[in-house]
């Protein structure tokens, strides 16, 4: 019995460590490819390529589970100051 418990824990330690490093190359390959930002890009350009970027990744993230959506994400952006304050009133 315990010989299954330590091999389905050793399982999801490799599935969370696979999932980490899936996430970790995608924001490294973020990064490289906005090396300068785009030239006069608007406040509304920015957030949506940030839902499509959400929905992009949610999309990966779909794939590589074999899990599907049962409902939409519910995506809001906020800006740092707006999120700080919502986090130190709680």
């Amino acid at each position: 019995m315990t010989l299954h418990l330590r091999q389905y824990y050793f399982g999801l330690r490799a599935v969370i460590l696979g999932f980490t490093l899936i996430l970790g190359s995608i924001a490294a390959r973020a990064q490289q490819a906005s090396v300068a930002p785009p030239p006069g890009g608007s406040k509304a350009t920015t957030d949506a390529d940030f839902i499509a970027a959400a929905d992009e990744v949610l999309g990966q993230m779909s794939q590589i589970t074999g899990l599907k959506l049962m409902t939409p994400l519910k995506k809001s952006l906020r800006s740092r100051e707006k999120s700080a304050l919502t986090s130190s009133s709680r």
